[in-house]
């Protein structure tokens, strides 16, 4: 490998019919990772200085987490999340970490849900760069974390690298379609497969999902300069036809909706082009992965400590919304920090939900692990008043799972207690990741 590749700032990523050749080169910080049908190089992307050192993820949690059924994704999945794996609550990503800080027991379930659940031919992520985003996170992050293992990254073909690559490369362009000023902007925005129903300005749950996949595919291919170079070169015939000839079928169906689907409200390609290249969002660049994490968290968890809604009462006379139990010793009351989702709005009227609510925690967490693994995580202002929201928000929210609380949401009073028995979202593997990972590390860093 020539010295023009490893110094260079540019990114190249081919696939040929047979998925013979891929490579693509990082910016100034990395090394290149190249992949061809005769010469593989494992090398991986450094961390930035010294390794950053995470507290181990528990065994018990990596055993947790390998019980887990693995994701799939299809876009024929009843609900519109584009996934029969919604509830999983994290379980790719603490495989994925634990495997990054070298634990072997994580590698063959992680491997497997990559194979089988990520770039196999019926059940590769839509990357509509919408609803679903928050759900594909999972995988995309873990993607990005696996990518700096070279034992799990090296135990990849060349094909399986180039499908990854693709795979990640769709969630970028879709996301960033989605919620860049040009086109995530507008009034109507519109998903690459033409679904309406949802908008970057929402609830955490689409928020934390599309942005957090620009932060994930970012880190993956080297950084924002490579992400900027990937879509502003983006040639959507070129794409379409490696996605196709790659066999990864659901993603090509949604970047092949328009031609598939002429009189379907879902851009073409020189829309799709247009809305990502020169990507803005809100007037500011695709270069400050920390800037966005802060604006991400401080909305995430921007409301007010509370029992619930109408004072603890609950939203009118439903007593929903609501705590079960404990309202008279809930910590940090009429402090900011508290998960919006616990008071906030939707097309029913007010919200206080506590999936949603963890919706928005477990995509911000993994957002964040991401920044920190991948060297990205900046400490300073925005750096305190993050964390000082997260140690308000997420003992708020556990506090609340452990007594109980009754949900509202769509103008709808759910009368069974949302509590650990009840919920499947696999609580217990993202408190882990918080409480035995990365509130220590935060902890040991202000040392």
């Amino acid at each position: 490998m020539t010295s023009k590749y490893l110094a260079g700032l540019f990114i190249l990523l081919t696939l040929s019919a047979s998925l013979c050749s891929v490579a693509w080169a990082a910016d100034s910080a990395t090394s290149v990772v190249a992949v061809a049908s005769n010469n593989v190089d494992s090398g991986l992307p450094p961390l930035p200085a010294a390794k950053i050192k995470l507290p181990p993820v528990p065994q018990k949690t990596v055993e947790s987490a390998s019980a887990v059924r693995i994701m799939h994704f299809n876009r024929d999945f009843n609900g519109g999340a584009h996934t029969d794996g919604g509830f999983n609550g994290g379980s790719p990503m603490v495989l994925a970490l634990a495997a990054w800080q070298g634990n072997t027991a994580a590698d063959a379930r992680l491997l497997e849900q990559i194979r089988n659940g990520v770039i196999s031919a019926k059940s590769s992520p839509t990357a509509n760069g919408g609803y679903p985003a928050q759900h594909e996170l999972q995988v995309t992050a873990a993607l990005a974390v696996a990518r700096m293992t070279p034992r799990v990254w090296n135990q990849f073909t060349p094909e399986e690298k180039a499908k990854i690559a693709l795979v990640m490369k769709a969630e970028l362009v879709g996301s960033a379609f989605t919620t860049s000023d040009a086109s995530g902007g507008v009034p109507k925005p519109v998903a690459i497969d033409g679904d309406l129903n949802f908008n970057r300005g929402w609830n955490p749950n689409f928020r934390e999902g599309m942005f957090g996949n620009l932060i994930a595919t970012s880190v993956f291919f080297g950084g924002p300069a490579q992400a900027n170079r990937i879509l502003n070169a983006y040639d959507h015939d070129a794409f379409v036809a490696q996605l196709k000839a790659a066999g990864l079928t659901n993603t090509y169906k949604a970047f092949n909706w328009k031609a598939d689907h002429p009189t379907s409200p879902a851009p073409d390609g020189p829309t799709i082009a247009a809305g990502i290249r020169n990507y803005r969002y809100e007037k500011q660049h695709l270069d400050d992965l920390m800037g966005l994490y802060y604006k991400l968290t401080t909305f995430t968890y921007g409301a007010t400590v509370s029992a619930g809604l109408n004072g603890g009462k609950g939203f009118k006379d439903t007593g929903a919304g609501c705590l079960a139990s404990g309202a008279d010793k809930l910590p940090n009351k009429g402090k900011i920090g508290m998960l919006k989702e616990l008071d906030s709005m939707d097309g029913g009227g007010p919200r206080s939900d506590m999936d949603y609510a963890y919706s928005g925690f477990i995509t911000n967490l993994l957002n964040h692990l991401v920044l920190v693994v991948g060297g990205y995580w900046k400490p300073g202002p925005q750096a305190d008043e993050c964390l000082a929201r997260l140690n308000i928000g997420i003992p708020d929210f556990f506090y609340k799972l452990e007594h109980g609380y009754y949900d509202y949401s769509k103008g709808h009073a759910s009368k069974e207690v949302t509590d650990a028995n009840h919920c499947v979202w696999s609580y217990q593997l993202t408190q882990s990741l918080w409480e035995d990972v990365v509130k220590p590390y935060h902890a040991a860093e202000k040392k």
